[in-house]
């Protein structure tokens, strides 16, 4: 491989600027989605008004609130899937906010990498992939080859 020509270098300056301000606006969109997670809450209340429950920005129950004395007059099994029902429903508004403020990756799943069970592999695919999309001329074998000895020296030569 012969060493890169003006063209060559002004063409992967561009690749660079170009992949720089993307990662730029996924950082923006990123510090906000953080902001979300840190300082967001949802409070949701159960249909018949007997309780209420506040979660925080990543979906964690944070608190219960009982309202008046309907509860303590509730069969166990009816308490307990009113609890399941409004942790379920809690959660899902507080993942709908903040996938609203997260940066759009084209086939992240946003909802496993909240809630933990997303591949970190899969993760750093997603976001660095369409970065580095087009971008064969920078693979590590190319740079090796353009800064090796052998390669300077033809370019030197010739």
């Amino acid at each position: 491989m012969t060493w890169p020509d003006s063209s060559d270098l002004n063409e992967m300056r561009r690749m660079k600027d170009e992949a720089l301000a993307a990662l730029e606006r996924q950082r923006e969109t990123a510090k906000e989605t953080s902001r979300v997670w840190r300082e967001e809450t949802t409070t949701v209340t159960a249909e018949d008004r007997s309780m209420s429950m506040t979660f925080d920005g990543r979906g964690e129950l944070t608190g219960i609130t009982f309202t008046g004395s309907k509860y303590r007059s509730m069969a166990p099994a009816q308490l307990a899937s009113v609890i399941v029902d409004m942790v379920r429903k809690g959660r899902a508004e507080s993942t709908a906010k903040l996938t609203a403020h997260a940066p759009a990756v084209p086939g992240l799943d946003l909802d496993g990498l909240i809630n933990g069970t997303a591949d970190p592999a899969d993760v750093l695919d997603k976001i660095l992939g369409p970065m580095l999309d087009g971008m064969d001329n920078l693979s590590p074998e190319n740079m090796r080859n353009w800064f090796s000895d052998d390669t300077r020296k033809d370019s030197r030569d010739g």
